[in-house]
C-alpha cells in the first residue's frame, strides 16, 4: 500500500499476457455485493497499446468526455478541492521545467505499454461502482506484487465510442475507468509523491455504544 504510486511515465518494457492474466487472477477476489462481480476488464497490450496511444495523441480518438459523468457529474466538496489544489502545487513545485514533459506524457497516456478499462453493467445500480473501484484498488496492488507498475487515470476512458470499438466494449457494459500498466521509466516525475491527510482528519472513532452497554450489564 505503501510503496505503490502512480506511475506518471513507462518505459518501453512490454507487459506479458501471462504476467496481465495473473495479475488478473489475484485482483478478481476483490469482494463486491453479494459476490456480485460486476466489473469487466478490457485490455490492450503490444500493438493495440501503441496505435490507441497514438490516436489519442493524434485526435483520430474522438474526445467526447468519460461516461462515468453522467452519473452525477463532478460535484466536488471544499475539502476534496482542497486537497486537490494541494496536489497540483506540490506536483508543479516538484516539476518546475519539467512541467511540459509531464503534460507530454500525458498525452500519450503516460506511453503505457498495456492499457485497461473497467467496465460495468450499464443499467446497473451505483453499487457497483463501489464493487468497481475495490476491483481496481485490487487489481493496482496485484500489478504491484507482480513487479508492474500503474496509474488510474480518466485520461484513459475520454473517448469512449473509439474504445468501444477498438476493445469490443458492448453497449451493455458503461465504460468507468482506465489504468495503464507496465514498468516506470527514470523520469523525475516518477519519483514524486504526494501528502495524504493525517489519521485524525478522516477517522472518527467512538466508544460511547460500548460504554452504554457496559452500564446497562451492570444494572443487571
Amino acid at each position: 500500500m505503501i510503496n505503490r504510486r502512480s506511475i506518471r511515465d513507462f518505459s518501453s518494457k512490454q507487459v506479458s499476457e501471462e504476467t496481465m492474466r495473473d495479475i488478473v487472477k489475484d485482483a478478481r477476489w476483490a469482494p463486491s455485493w453479494a459476490n456480485g462481480q460486476p466489473w469487466k476488464l478490457y485490455v490492450a497490450l503490444g500493438k493495440a497499446a501503441e496505435e490507441i496511444r497514438r490516436d489519442y495523441r493524434n485526435g483520430t480518438a474522438r474526445q467526447e468526455g468519460p461516461e462515468m459523468q453522467s452519473y452525477q457529474g463532478e460535484r466536488w466538496g471544499r475539502r476534496e478541492q482542497l486537497n486537490m489544489s494541494h496536489w497540483g502545487g506540490q506536483l508543479q513545485q516538484f516539476l518546475g521545467s519539467e512541467g511540459r514533459k509531464f503534460g507530454q506524457s500525458q498525452q500519450n497516456l503516460f506511453n503505457a505499454p498495456a492499457i485497461a478499462v473497467i467496465t460495468i453493467s450499464a443499467q446497473g445500480p451505483l453499487w457497483e461502482v463501489f464493487d468497481a473501484g475495490a476491483f481496481e484498488g485490487s487489481l493496482m496492488l496485484s500489478a504491484y506484487n507482480h513487479g508492474v507498475d500503474s496509474i488510474a487515470a480518466v485520461a484513459f476512458v475520454t473517448a469512449p465510442s473509439y474504445l468501444r470499438q477498438k476493445l469490443g466494449i458492448p453497449d451493455s457494459e458503461r465504460i468507468l475507468m482506465g489504468l495503464g500498466l507496465g514498468y516506470r521509466s527514470d523520469a523525475a516525475i516518477n519519483r514524486f509523491r504526494s501528502d495524504r491527510e493525517k489519521v485524525e482528519d478522516i477517522l472518527s472513532i467512538t466508544n460511547e455504544l460500548e460504554k452504554m452497554d457496559s452500564r446497562k450489564s451492570e444494572r443487571r
